[in-house]
């Protein structure tokens, strides 16, 4: 019973193991680099901190976010990140954009 043509059994076994050998090649350097990738997003994150412009004792001072604590009034400017978790004693003009 001869074998069917189809895309893997060309009867060419030269084409047939390019090909194989093409697309291991491509699936081993997906994945090197897919592994430096998830390495070199970690390096940035660990290197990314979190600030936030506080008043701590009559002061404006800038702290990680991380070390907030209750009582600290968080100073919110235009275009500044902003802490997730708090309360807003006063409001006046507040225009918020949760899109980003």
């Amino acid at each position: 019973m001869p074998l069917p043509k189809s895309f893997i059994f060309t009867r060419v076994w030269g084409t047939t193991l390019v090909l194989f050998g093409l697309t291991v090649f491509n699936a081993v350097l997906g994945l090197n680099q897919a592994g430096t990738a998830e390495a070199s997003l970690a390096a940035l994150e660990k290197m990314m901190k979190n600030i936030a412009r506080v008043r701590r004792d009559g002061q404006a001072i800038e702290i990680e976010t991380q070390e907030l604590v209750p009582g600290d009034i968080v100073l919110m400017e235009a275009g500044k990140r902003v802490p997730a978790d708090g309360r807003s004693p006063s409001l006046e003009d507040l225009l918020s954009d949760g899109g980003a």
